[in-house]
């Protein structure tokens, strides 16, 4: 599922949701819990969607206020702070840049949309 990573020089992160995240579409209700390093997100419908952290890292805050009101992540409300494992400087190497995510994200939709007659 698409994510965000906020990275700065001192190895803390922010995790968020990138605003193409299937829960934040089409405006839906969402109900939030939390387990270690794992939330899930439960929409209208029953549809359930789980974010894990996807680097090596200690786990710093969650932030609760997103659990009780879900609703802040369709702003700018953040999941977690993590503080990424030494080793695991270059492990973010690997990911996506805002424009090679949007790229994709062009791609993607793109590939959706019906060919023209």
């Amino acid at each position: 599922e698409d994510q965000c990573i906020l990275q700065h020089s001192n190895r803390i992160c922010v995790i968020t949701l990138a605003e193409t995240h299937p829960i934040l579409q089409n405006g839906r209700t969402i109900k939030m819990s939390e387990k270690s390093k794992r939330w899930r997100a439960t929409c209208t419908g029953g549809e359930e969607h789980t974010t894990y952290s996807c680097i090596r890292s200690r786990l710093l805050e969650v932030n609760e206020v997103i659990l009780e009101r879900p609703k802040l992540l369709l702003g700018k409300g953040y999941i977690a702070v993590i503080l990424l494992k030494i080793e695991s400087k270059t492990v973010t190497n690997g990911l996506l840049s805002r424009e090679e995510y949007e790229s994709v994200i062009s791609k993607r939709t793109s590939s959706t949309q019906p060919e023209p007659c």
